[in-house]
């Protein structure tokens, strides 16, 4: 999942290279400019939300693969205050008082897409895209939050952009389901194939 460099190749994996060797990822005989993230909480998003790319093979969907795999972060929780949320966005230099409601808007697929933070006076603060969720210190843009009094508690899955392929996903869908690389573009990257 990870490149290492050379001295971490074996194989296995020099055999994937071989096997691969000159194919690449393509739509309507175009190259594809391609995303992967570590896994997605069970759905990937458009690349339009997540990197402001339109392109017809980066359809968010969701993704069931990821439920046979067992990784770091396939389910976490993180509990924030509002005095944190609040000093984080001071930090960023966004003009807030104290934090006392986060609203989500979510995307087709029911990711989070953006965050308005309403603060004590009423202000409203709205960030869009990755960094809505990445300044909170969040894993990726699949979660719900819930309040307890001064306390914000966002419950989600995954890790990462979501955008694109899966690693985690992948892995299962090969290791679990049978598939090969090619069924993996295919269903990650909608309309693509490789050529």
């Amino acid at each position: 999942q990870v490149y290492r460099g050379m001295l971490e190749s074996n194989e296995i994996t020099d055999a994937a290279v071989n096997a691969t060797c000159g194919q690449v990822v393509r739509y309507k005989g175009q190259v594809c400019d391609i995303y992967y993230s570590s896994s997605n909480g069970g759905a990937s998003e458009d690349g339009t939300i997540v990197f402001d790319v339109d392109a017809p093979y980066l359809i968010g969907k969701m993704d069931p693969f990821e439920d046979a795999a067992d990784f770091t972060l396939k389910k976490w929780s993180i509990t924030k205050s509002s005095d944190e949320i609040t000093e984080i966005l001071q930090s960023k230099d966004y003009e807030a008082e104290k934090i006392v409601g986060i609203v989500p808007t979510r995307s087709a697929i029911g990711n989070v897409s953006a965050l308005s933070f309403i603060d004590e006076s009423g202000s409203v603060l709205h960030i869009n895209g990755r960094r809505c969720y990445n300044i909170l210190g969040l894993y990726s843009c699949r979660f719900d939050i819930t309040q307890d009094a001064d306390d914000f508690i966002f419950i989600g899955g995954g890790w990462g952009h979501n955008c694109g392929m899966s690693q985690w996903g992948a892995n299962a869908m090969a290791d679990v389901y049978g598939y090969d690389y090619e069924d993996i573009i295919r269903f990650y990257f909608t309309g693509a194939y490789v050529a």
